[in-house]
This record gives structure tokens, sequence and C-alpha cells, in this order.
């Protein structure tokens, strides 16, 4: 009987409570129902996830990131405006870009512009409506046939190129016109951010690089712990007050003066004793909100990190490579195996756990999870096999799933109302 009580008092307590939108998220009296200590949720062995807490709603108040993919310094995307219903406005056909299903090769997207490359590097700038506005490539016959990934950044009038063949370049945001070209050491592997006359970049060989904008010529490097196996995952990295933060191949993440590439502190996320596996381990996006960085990895570990020193604020028990997202006092995160899971950002307490597919189509299991955004009231999450899974942020269930193409399609971009869904070979636009 007493068993009998004991399981009966536990359920009520975790159905009693509640979030609401009238004071931020969720109000002081539901607020103090929450764990104080991290809940494990998870076996670290086993990765075994459960639903969790389902009955609480979740209304978001509408703060809008109108510039969000913009020279974006921090990474975390914030609330989007789309409210669309996905019907197609636009398309552009490109030729195929080359390894699309492992690059995940990223757009850059200005106030007025997305710039893209095709198949075989060649830089496309185009208006918010897909209409091409020139095309430009400054490859040999040779390195066509070798099918370049690019990654982009921008300065003014002046946009940064850096390839996986070891180019980088800077060429007319205006015109398209080249402006300087140099052969590095080594291929590059990740973000581009520019700041004040300088623009910085992460190597296949672990180096943190800043070059000039003007001329090209390396202003300092920081070289870091490698790997011999390599991740085929860009490297990411966060920008903020003078401070270039980023997550090695082995798993430190670290935090450099960006005037001199000075260390300035770097934290272990991985025990020595283990990093032999360092090459198995993948990464999430590293995002920033208000000094604090987050990330998460495929070994079941969520990471809060100081901005400021490096000190864990605090770690907790998810498996995830998808970059998350901050809304105010909470953190959006999809587990690899499709659970939609909200945390308290100030302690890492996991407010709910949601299995988004709710065993009817497990497409965690047959197709990969590319990336998700957030709007006020849904979660857009983009599948290999071309899907968009649509979910309700309210109760965290499964509302609609969209089929955008038949291939590998990037994590969703939102800009100025509209969504833009590309793939190997098109990028479309929808209202």
């Amino acid at each position: 009987m007493n068993k009998f009580v004991l399981i009966f008092l536990s359920i009520f307590l975790l159905t009693a409570c509640s979030v609401n939108n009238k004071s931020k998220f969720w109000s002081k009296k539901n607020t103090e129902k929450v764990n104080t200590q991290n809940e494990i949720l998870f076996d670290n062995k086993k990765n075994l996830i459960k639903n969790f807490n389902t009955n609480i709603r979740i209304n978001i108040n509408e703060n809008f990131n109108n510039n969000s993919f913009i020279n974006n310094y921090t990474n975390n995307n914030g609330i989007l405006n789309y409210k669309g219903n996905l019907k197609i406005l636009n398309k552009s056909k490109i030729s195929k870009i080359h390894q699309f299903d492992i690059l995940f090769p990223q757009p850059l997207v200005t106030k007025e512009h997305l710039i893209y490359f095709n198949g075989k590097g060649s830089i496309l700038k185009f208006d918010k409506n897909l209409k091409l506005i020139w095309k430009k490539n400054y490859y040999t016959k040779k390195e066509k046939k070798l099918m370049p990934s690019l990654n982009f950044g921008l300065q003014n009038d002046t946009l940064i190129v850096t390839d996986n063949l070891s180019n980088y370049y800077a060429i007319n945001y205006s015109s398209g016109k080249l402006i300087w070209k140099f052969k590095h050491s080594s291929s590059f592997h990740s973000q581009i951010k520019v700041l004040n006359k300088n623009f910085y970049t992460i190597d296949f060989s672990n180096y943190v690089r800043s070059f000039s904008i003007n001329d090209g010529q390396l202003k300092w490097s920081y070289e870091s712990e490698n790997t011999l196996i390599k991740s085929t995952k860009r490297f990411s990295f966060v920008i903020d007050n003078q401070k270039l933060i980023f997550l090695n191949s082995v798993g430190d993440i670290n935090a450099l003066d960006v005037k001199n590439g000075n260390l300035l502190w770097q934290t272990p996320t991985r025990n020595n004793s283990i990093k032999e596996d360092a090459f198995s381990t993948v990464y999430s996006d590293i995002i920033f909100d208000k000094d604090i960085v987050y990330f998460s990895n495929n070994k079941n570990e969520f990471f809060a990190i100081n901005a400021q020193n490096g000190s864990l604020r605090w770690k907790q028990n998810i498996n995830s490579v998808l970059k998350s997202t901050v809304l105010k006092d909470l953190i959006f995160s999809l587990s690899n195996e499709g659970y939609l899971i909200v945390i308290d950002k100030k302690n890492g307490n996991i407010i709910r756990a949601t299995n988004i597919f709710n065993n009817k189509q497990n497409n965690s299991k047959k197709n990969k999870l590319i990336g998700f955004i957030v709007s006020s009231d849904k979660v857009y999450l983009s599948l290999t096999n071309g899907k968009i899974v649509i979910v309700n942020i309210n109760n965290g269930t499964l509302e609609k799933i969209f089929k955008a193409d038949n291939s590998t399609i990037l994590r969703p971009i939102v800009d100025n109302k509209k969504m833009y869904i590309i793939s190997k070979n098109s990028i479309k636009q929808y209202n």
C-alpha cells in the first residue's frame, strides 16, 4: 500500500507543473515546482530517452530576431518571424554540389541578397526572390573538377571566400570582381566571421587564423590540439567582447583574444583517458547567450560554459549534434533520437521532453536530423529525406510533415518572413 501511495504522489507532482506566458515563460508559482538539481533523464551508457512532463504547455512571447542569419557572431538564431503556410513562391536550380550530404555547405544571407555557390565553384548572388544578379567563378579547370565547397563572410562591399581546396580570396560584393586570392597550406573547414578589418576562420589542421580583409595577409594564427582522424563537420565559433571562442577536434573549448590570438582560457570537455575516441565524438555548433556558451555532442553531454573564465556552469545528459536555440530563459534542443527538449538555461534542469515522432514514423532512425529553427509557436526540423517536420511548441507534438525535396535539405533559413530551403541542386523560397 505504501508503495502505491508513493507512486501516486510521484505522478501527481510531475503532472502538477505547467507553463504559461503570463510571466515570460512560466509563473513564479510553477517555477518553484521545478527540481533545483540537474535532472538525469538519460542513461549515459544506453542513451535511454523518456517522455518527461509532457503535460506542460509552453507559450513564447513574440520578440522576433529579424536579422538572425545576418553576420551572426553568437550563432544563436532566437525566435524567427515565420508564420507562413509553406507555399512555394520562387525556385532556382543550381548544378549539383559534391558531397552535399556530408559537408552541408551554408549560404550567406544579407539584408537584400542571398549568396551561394554551385557544384563547379561558381559564386551566385541572388536577390531575395531568387533572381540571379551575378555569377562568378575563379577556379581553374582542374579545380572545377574537384567540385570545391565554399564558405562566405561579408564586410561592407567585400565578400570573403574560403574553400576545401585551400584557397581564400576576396571579391567585390557589388560587381563580383576579384580583389585578391591566395593559396593556404590547409583546406578551410569552418564558418567565417568578420570583425573590424579582419576575418577569422579555422582550417583543417585545427589552426585558428586571422587575416586582413584588405589584402589577405595573415595577422595571427593559433595552433590547437589536433586528431589524426578528421571530422567532416564544419568548425563553429562565436565572437563576443573581443573573445573568439571555439571548440577543437579533441573537445577542448578555448577562448582567444581576437586582437592577437593569445589564449585566454581553455577547458577540456572530454577526459584524457578517453581522448582516443575523440574522432568518434561529434559536436553541435556552439552558441552564445549572455556570457554563456552552449553546445552538445553525441556522447550524451550538453554543456553550459562561462565565457569569461571557462568554468562549467552546468552539464546535462542530452544526446544531440544539432545546434540549439536560446529563447530568453529557455533552451530548445533536439536529441538525435527525435526528442524535443526544453531546458531551463539557468541551471540546466529539463522542463519537458517529448518524442515528436510518437513512435509512428521514427524518422530519426531511418533519416538523419539535419537542423531546426524556432518560431513563436512552431519548430521546423529538416531531414535527410527532404522533409520538414513541423512541431507544435505549446505541447511538443508533431503537427505536419511537409515534403520540400527528394533529397537532403539544409536547416531552414528564415528572412523577411520568408523561408528558404536549400538542397544539393536547388534553392526554394516559401511564404
